[in-house]
């Protein structure tokens, strides 16, 4: 490859993470802006693992409720000496820097799709690389791309993969018109990419459904060429499935079995939808046009099996579980950016062949002003919502709730929360996590059997700590107890402290632009004849 258009890839991927990387060392919040509450269910885990004790987030249970390869590059940062804070920022920073590896890949896949075709009549030499590069960097810089990446999670270092994967599977025709050294690397890059998020079984199929009527026209050498690209990631899915039976129980994992909802003709209907869209949207945009979207157009045909797979993951978590997360929707954002950038040449090219009679300059200016404007409004309105210490007040409550555990409630308490990350990792105290996405197989099934109040009692659990609103926080979270710990410590708890603060943004269903009144909630219990601590006689640190 010319070395020009690789040096501009990773020029534009370092300015698109260098406001974030500075913001982490500079802003001693910016650690709460970025992160999850479920970024600690990480690090947690990795802090556990790496001192020997297992994949355990409360330290009674293993937990196959983690994808397993961002875990073990979290687990490298606390066995080389990583801890408490200072490991959880440089976590945050090295998943910013994946996803600028990310972005540098779907920057040089665009550049190799745009030199598809010759560059825009009349266009001025830098005006396309200056405007699909102004493109990939407003939207890759986004405060709420950079989170969806570079938040803590898998979603960063999934992305490194699949980037790799489209900018090999662009350069051919078809998938199967790889050289074999080239399948093959796509099969071992899948197999990873299945490893960082194990969604990407579904872009295993994806690929596999699209090239196989293909294939088997080819015969026997098109079936083998299906198998390079298929067969290293549906192996290691099958071993991680017996692995996962073996070791845990189970062989799906708890955190994606526990999510999911009933089946309804409606939500199959939408799920249908969503993977019918993308495919039609395809098949009509990778048809040949001679003046519209020269470069967009062949790269779709070359791919049309990714938004297969990205129409999958949005039904999939849409329609079929409860409590999607921004990070599972990562494989869109990265596409929209890529196709963002390739349309933004093409567009050039349409807006100085629909003005002959114009110069450069008023020709573009419109289309430069459609795309800037709203570009530029989303990174500034983004920039404003993490400044917004309302935004990260959850995360900022939680911190100060279990430091204040960690001195005041006895070392030897397990206390449960559904909301545990911040929790569990800021407070030394075991913590078992109640909505199970990151506990055992076990207590999935007595969450399924209605049997947890019997399972909490049997680990001594004796208090509850989450947040709430204000207006119903005390009746809300007592109901939710009840559900899993029984009437009867659900009536006879204790209040023992609150952390009130005030919240402007998204909590699962709780979301407003609005500021809402919430507060963290320590309550105390006696399921095994352990009195809770007199909120009086605790004293505040």
């Amino acid at each position: 490859m010319p070395a020009r258009p690789q040096l501009r890839a990773i020029a534009l991927a370092a300015l698109a993470v260098a406001p974030s990387l500075l913001a982490l060392v500079v802003w001693p919040d910016a650690l709460l802006a970025l992160t999850f509450d479920d970024s600690f269910y990480y690090y947690e885990l990795a802090q556990n693992l790496a001192a020997g004790l297992g994949t355990t987030f409360d330290r009674m249970g293993q937990t196959n409720g983690y994808h397993p390869l961002w875990l073990w590059v979290c687990t490298v940062a606390y066995a080389l000496g990583a801890s408490g804070e200072g490991a959880a920022r440089l976590l945050v920073g090295v998943s910013i820097g994946l996803w600028a590896a990310a972005f540098g890949t779907l920057a040089r896949t665009a550049d190799r799709a745009i030199a598809a075709a010759p560059a825009p009549a009349r266009a001025p030499a830098a005006l396309v690389p200056i405007v699909t590069g102004a493109v990939g960097w407003l939207i890759a810089a986004n405060p709420f791309v950079v989170r969806t990446f570079g938040g803590g999670m898998e979603s960063a270092i999934n992305a490194v993969f699949y980037s790799a994967v489209l900018l090999i599977s662009s350069s051919a025709p078809h998938p199967l018109d790889l050289s074999r050294a080239q399948r093959l690397t796509v099969g071992a890059l899948l197999a990873f990419a299945f490893l960082a998020r194990t969604d990407g079984a579904l872009m295993v199929a994806a690929l596999g459904l699209w090239v196989a009527p293909e294939a088997f026209r080819r015969g026997r050498a098109g079936v083998l060429a299906a198998v390079d690209l298929c067969l290293p990631a549906t192996l290691t899915c099958l071993v991680f499935l017996v692995g996962n039976h073996l070791t845990y129980g189970a062989a799906m994992q708890v955190s994606g079995t526990l999510k999911r909802v009933p089946l309804t003709p409606l939500r199959v209907l939408w799920a249908a939808a969503c993977v019918a869209a993308p495919v039609f949207a395809a098949i009509r945009l990778a048809r040949p046009s001679a003046t519209r979207f020269r470069r967009l157009r062949p790269f779709l045909a070359r791919t049309a099996w990714m938004p297969i797979f990205l129409g999958v993951i949005l039904g999939y978590y849409t329609g079929l579980q409860t409590f999607a997360r921004m990070w599972y929707f990562g494989p869109i954002v990265a596409w929209v950016l890529l196709v963002a950038m390739i349309a933004a040449a093409d567009l050039v090219e349409m807006a100085l062949d629909d003005a002959p009679a114009k110069g450069p300059g008023a020709a573009t200016w419109p289309l430069l002003a459609l795309l800037g404007v709203p570009l530029v409004g989303g990174l500034l309105v983004q920039t404003q919502r993490m400044a917004d210490p309302l935004f990260i007040a959850p995360v900022a409550a939680n911190r100060e709730a279990a430091r204040w555990i960690a001195a005041n409630v006895p070392a030897d308490a397990v206390l449960a929360s559904w909301d545990s990350g911040v929790l569990g990792y800021y407070a030394p105290q075991r913590i078992v996590n109640l909505d199970g996405v990151v506990n055992t197989s076990s207590y999935a099934d007595a969450m399924k059997s209605g049997t947890t109040a019997a399972w909490l009692a049997d680990r001594g659990v004796s208090y509850v700590v989450n947040h709430d609103e204000v207006a119903n926080g005390e009746a809300s979270m007592r109901a939710d107890a009840e559900a899993v710990l029984g009437p009867d410590v659900a009536n006879g708890w204790r209040l023992v402290r609150t952390w009130p603060f005030a919240f402007r943004g998204s909590l699962n269903e709780v979301g407003s632009s609005d500021e809402l009144a919430m507060a963290v909630y320590l309550f105390g219990f006696d399921p095994i004849g352990r009195a809770p601590p007199d909120p009086a006689a605790v004293t505040a640190p």
